[in-house]
């Protein structure tokens, strides 16, 4: 009877154990994706209110440093999404990635929304449809049979996956240069690459580096430090943040992101696909086709209905006095 009452007892504190550890992991989800939504909408908002004129030169898009880092509303959405990235990195390395990833992608809801409450954009109903489309294929995807931290990468297919990725995200960058009219929205493929091979980095690095039992551990973090790896994630984070603020400079946010941030999860998937043998079969894997479709359906409709503005050069959304604004004759 004693045996009993102590395995009773074990069992009711590793249950309340395991809703404490689900809860941790709501609310690093829910705060990374939070501080993500916000971030973009910050810096999208920085971008269209800076001061000064426009720089004259191929790379008219990019700021002066001492503009990018005195804009408030710029520096606190890249402030934002460092935090964002802290959270999501630690959410993943203690929790299942598809059910932070089902929470992360919430995020393009509050960009949307925001972007037409807060920064006052004109989104179509046909806009906010086939964003609904591709939201409800991320929750698919994220529905799908997890990738656990079981799951063991090969990392020469990592490699193998990962130097040609770089290479068409550089070699996109150079095309950017030369096709001018398609700048932006190639802007919008680099950003989704760099911004990929981060997170498939992050959870190569999750899965076979990190160890969560030395989380809580500080000097932990110090031998963390000497990993390669982790400034390859810094890299790759630093990048996709570079061409995000290129393609949404002069650019209506609703567009350049629900098509750029789809188009990476996609990109994503297949690494997980690749480097990690995760599950691509119809029968058994149903709501990832699912997801996929209706991603690539949302996806091609934007790029078919907007790609007059996906091309767009010159002509600021925003109207009104700022970084971006015309200059007087």
């Amino acid at each position: 009877m004693h045996h009993y009452h102590n395995l009773s007892v074990h069992s009711v504190l590793d249950a309340k154990n395991r809703a404490r550890m689900k809860m941790i992991e709501l609310l690093l989800g829910i705060v990374s994706m939070s501080c993500n939504g916000i971030a973009v909408l910050l810096i999208k908002k920085g971008l269209d209110s800076g001061r000064g004129q426009s720089i004259r030169s191929r790379f008219q898009y990019l700021y002066t440093i001492k503009q990018l880092f005195s804009n408030k509303f710029w520096f606190s959405g890249g402030f934002l999404l460092v935090i964002g990235w802290l959270f999501r990195f630690i959410a993943v390395s203690i929790a299942d990635l598809s059910y932070i990833r089902m929470i992360f992608v919430l995020h393009l809801l509050i960009v949307v929304i925001g972007s037409r409450i807060w920064l006052k954009e004109r989104t179509s109903r046909s806009l906010l449809l086939s964003t609904t489309v591709m939201l409800a294929g991320l929750l698919f995807l994220s529905l799908s049979p997890p990738l656990t931290r079981n799951a063991e990468g090969n990392p020469w297919i990592y490699l193998a996956f990962l130097i040609p990725l770089t290479l068409s995200g550089i070699g996109s960058f150079i095309i950017s240069l030369i096709l001018k009219k398609i700048q932006k929205f190639i802007f919008g493929i680099c950003s989704a690459i760099f911004y990929a091979l981060g997170v498939i980095t992050q959870g190569f690095f999750a899965v076979n580096i990190l160890k969560v039992e030395n989380l809580f551990d500080i000097g932990y973090y110090l031998v963390l430090l000497s990993q390669p790896i982790l400034y390859l994630i810094l890299i790759f984070a630093l990048l996709g943040f570079l061409f995000s603020n290129l393609m949404l400079y002069k650019f209506q946010i609703s567009v350049g992101y629900s098509f750029a941030y789809p188009f990476s999860e996609i990109i994503v998937l297949f690494g997980s696909i690749i480097i990690f043998g995760d599950d691509i079969s119809i029968v058994s894997n149903s709501f990832r086709f699912i997801g996929i479709l209706c991603i690539f359906v949302g996806l091609l409709f934007i790029i078919v209905k907007y790609r007059n503005e996906l091309s767009l050069i010159g002509q600021p959304h925003v109207h009104g006095e700022g970084i971006h604004s015309c200059e007087k004759a």
